[in-house]
């Protein structure tokens, strides 16, 4: 089992080394996006422990990964929308966590789904 971590975080390493900006983005937000599938498995389990590890986890995502890249000088109004987004998310997640309630999870889901299809519908436009 040691192998396959090793290889799996490896090849993580890699893909994040090798991976441009817009890249980057693209896999915090689907990194979120399965925080969240995992943290409402956990709230069906009543696995309240999982539960707390994978708020923990989108919640950093969210701020030390998706918020603290926003360039709040070149990003104008835009980034100050997306900060502000990423606040209510945080507190949504935890509001979410603290009721149990898959459907504030799903809500947060859906936002973070459209956030991240749009930025993988960016990389489709030429530069």
């Amino acid at each position: 089992m040691f192998g396959v971590s090793a290889y799996t975080k490896v090849e993580i390493e890699t893909s994040v080394n090798s991976a441009s900006p817009h890249k980057l983005v693209i896999m915090l937000y689907e990194a979120v996006i399965k925080e969240m599938d995992q943290m409402k498995l956990a709230i069906v389990r009543k696995d309240y422990d999982a539960k707390s590890k994978h708020v923990d986890k989108a919640l950093r995502i969210i701020s030390d990964g998706l918020r603290s890249s926003l360039d709040m000088t070149k990003g104008g109004e835009i980034a100050e929308q997306l900060f502000d987004l990423y606040t209510f998310l945080n507190r949504e997640i935890l509001n979410a966590s603290v009721a149990n309630s898959t459907e504030k999870v799903d809500i947060c889901k859906e936002i973070l789904v459209q956030l991240r299809d749009a930025w993988l519908d960016l990389s489709k436009v030429p530069l």
